[in-house]
């Protein structure tokens, strides 16, 4: 990270202090913020989405490690994906359903760009970058850090890193089962327009991870904090209600400019009319105007 405040550190490894099989550590890569200037950002995507290319020169203890995206809910042991042999690859992942269904068509300029630019030699192998178990020893052998950077500096990819790794590992890939990693139905076109274009064992092992999800992935600019009728959105309300930031999700999600009445649609769901949370709201919410 390079922002997260000492108080939120805090509020952080207090949720795990008294148990044992967790410890929670914060590593500030401001030092190393200067290698990622060149590297190209677009949408929604944020410069911290380039720090795991790090991992293998700040990561030296460690053999390999288990990546994941913040946007994700875990709904199984990930101690099972962790115990993956990937001796020999660089990384273990999960194909990507939904960019072999942009590939065949849903986004026109996806086939050039994978073919003439990626140059992947089977385009349906691409895989989805959120969850990702990498074998840093494999990394430190094949890549330097300045190596995978200059990579990464060399082209504005559509995907940023993601693109680069499905690059730089391409033929060293160790494919897991997608429950691993089910991006949600964004917006409700994911499965019926995209995933639907994709080759059928690619849509049917989707469609059966997604029944049966280990790992649920809110891929995409919108997000169930922008709106709680998304797919899946039920089970990040569900665990956000556990934790200490409940209440500044609520808040950011008030804050946070509306699209379609979104705001009035997050208000329905979540803080029904008479309940405490939605007194608590409206006296937020009267401060803010």
């Amino acid at each position: 990270h390079k922002n997260i405040l000492a108080k939120n550190q805090e509020r952080l490894k207090n949720i795990f202090s008294g148990q044992n099989n967790f410890s929670l550590r914060f590593i500030n890569i401001s030092f190393y913020e200067e290698r990622f200037k060149s590297l190209f950002l677009r949408g929604h995507f944020t410069i911290e989405t380039w720090f795991r290319l790090l991992m293998p020169e700040l990561l030296l203890d460690y053999k390999k490690v288990l990546y994941l995206d913040s946007d994700l809910i875990v709904n199984a042991n990930v101690a099972d994906l962790y115990e993956t042999n990937i001796n020999n690859y660089l990384l273990a992942a999960c194909h990507d359903a939904d960019t072999a269904g942009l590939y065949n068509g849903f986004e026109p300029n996806k086939k050039n760009y994978m073919d003439k630019i990626l140059k992947i030699k089977n385009p349906y192998n691409y895989f989805q970058a959120g969850v990702i178990l990498f074998n840093l020893e494999e990394f430190r052998k094949t890549y330097s850090t300045d190596e995978m950077l200059k990579f990464a500096s060399s082209y504005d990819w559509e995907l940023l890193d993601q693109d680069v790794l499905n690059v730089l590992a391409q033929d060293k890939v160790k494919f897991v089962d997608m429950s691993w990693n089910v991006m949600f139905d964004w917006r409700n076109i994911r499965i019926s327009e995209i995933i639907s274009r994709a080759p059928k064992y690619l849509h049917d092992e989707y469609v059966q991870a997604h029944n049966a999800p280990r790992i649920i992935h809110y891929a995409g600019p919108d997000k169930p904090w922008q709106d709680p009728s998304a797919d899946y959105a039920e089970l990040f309300w569900k665990y956000s209600r556990k934790t200490v930031f409940y209440e500044q999700v609520i808040f950011d999600a008030f804050r946070t400019k509306p699209r379609d009445g979104l705001t009035r649609k997050i208000a329905k769901k979540i803080l029904p009319n008479g309940t405490k949370r939605n007194l608590c709201a409206k006296r937020i919410y009267s401060k803010l105007r």
